[in-house]
């Protein structure tokens, strides 16, 4: 373990191809499939239940083969929440067909309709949910079938209550072929004076302890923050909880043009969150997460509060007086380089 972020390594990584060995001639668009599709695996009634929070906007070209994912994990005492955002390309039709055939293991609601954030937080702190581990899920992935097998292995094992596991991810935009790369490894560690500035990892490889899951619900209430997976990496860090960082990926993130957010490596990436420095755009995002945590500051411990509050102080400040403050606060993102350039646009009022 180095500081609060525990490493998962030597985990057999299971292969996309696997996942998609048996159904490799099968067309995304072809619906009828679940009819056909048998879980290989009975549900284990003696095991925690896993809640899969799903947020749909028109994501029909994909969703096919996410859900089969789904139905093939390994760990099978879950229930698929589903949110779909007023989807206009079929998604809805769909859906609802999908939750009908499974009655029993999935809900379907109709979202807010005011954005992906929104559309997660609404499933997140809806009351109908019982306790137990979220996890959350993107409409157009391919879940590796131990996925949710690993992450709450990794959380019954952690001594902390509060605690989110994450992992790596196979990017590329063929799932039947070999993915283009990893997403970028986490190798500082994870906790509060990194989540500030940074994501742990993609939201969509994001499991959080029932522990975790029932302080998002509570913490949820106060101001929509930017994103709901940076969000609940910052949460569970001000609450001295731990995150566990699994070095195999869990999952092939399917990189399109219609991506929220696009691929988190290379000079590319790099530029877009330059961009967005300089456009005042990271400020709104830390604005808007800023005033979510301020939402629990009475669960915070002292400790905490003087992190936040030298935080907030330090944004409010320019020049060079704002360079001692954040390297005194200790601030970092997981790129060394990437910290120093943040450090310098914080110094000018961009963060």
């Amino acid at each position: 373990m180095i500081g609060n972020k525990k490493i998962l390594s030597k985990t057999p990584a299971l292969t996309i191809a696997f996942t998609l060995s048996h159904r490799k001639n099968q067309s995304v668009m072809q619906w009828p499939s679940y009819v056909a599709h048998t879980p290989k695996y009975l549900v284990m009634t003696h095991s925690p239940q896993v809640h899969i929070l799903l947020a749909v906007r028109n994501g029909l070209p994909h969703l096919v083969d996410q859900l089969n994912s789904i139905l093939d994990q390994t760990y099978c005492n879950w229930h698929l929440w589903i949110s779909d955002d007023a989807s206009t390309d079929g998604s809805t039709d769909h859906l609802t067909d999908f939750a009908s055939r499974y009655s029993s293991r999935v809900t379907f609601v109709n979202g807010p309709n005011q954005g992906a954030t929104k559309n997660f937080m609404s499933l997140l702190t809806a009351q109908e949910r019982t306790k137990g581990y979220v996890a959350f899920c993107d409409q157009d992935d391919i879940w590796y079938p131990d996925k949710l097998a690993r992450a709450v292995d990794a959380l019954q094992k952690t001594k902390h209550p509060i605690s989110l596991y994450c992992s790596r991810t196979d990017v590329g935009t063929d799932p039947t072929q070999k993915p283009y790369h990893k997403s970028p490894l986490r190798e500082s560690p994870l906790g509060l004076r990194n989540a500030l500035i940074q994501s742990a990892s993609g939201g969509n490889t994001m499991v959080l302890s029932p522990d975790a899951a029932e302080l998002a619900r509570t913490a949820g209430a106060g101001p929509t923050p930017s994103f709901h997976d940076w969000w609940c990496y910052q949460i569970v860090s001000a609450m001295g909880g731990e995150t566990i960082y699994d070095t195999q990926p869990s999952m092939f993130y399917r990189q399109h043009e219609g991506n929220l957010i696009g691929p988190n490596r290379g000079m590319s990436a790099r530029f877009a969150r330059i961009k967005y420095l300089h456009s005042g755009i990271f400020r709104r995002w830390v604005d808007s997460n800023t005033a979510s945590l301020d939402y629990m500051d009475g669960a915070f411990s002292t400790e905490t509060r003087k992190v936040l509050h030298r935080f907030k102080n330090m944004r409010e400040k320019r020049g060079l007086p704002v360079i001692k403050d954040w390297y005194s606060l200790g601030l970092y993102r997981q790129n060394r380089t990437e910290t120093h350039i943040l450090a310098t646009a914080s110094s000018l009022g961009k963060l």
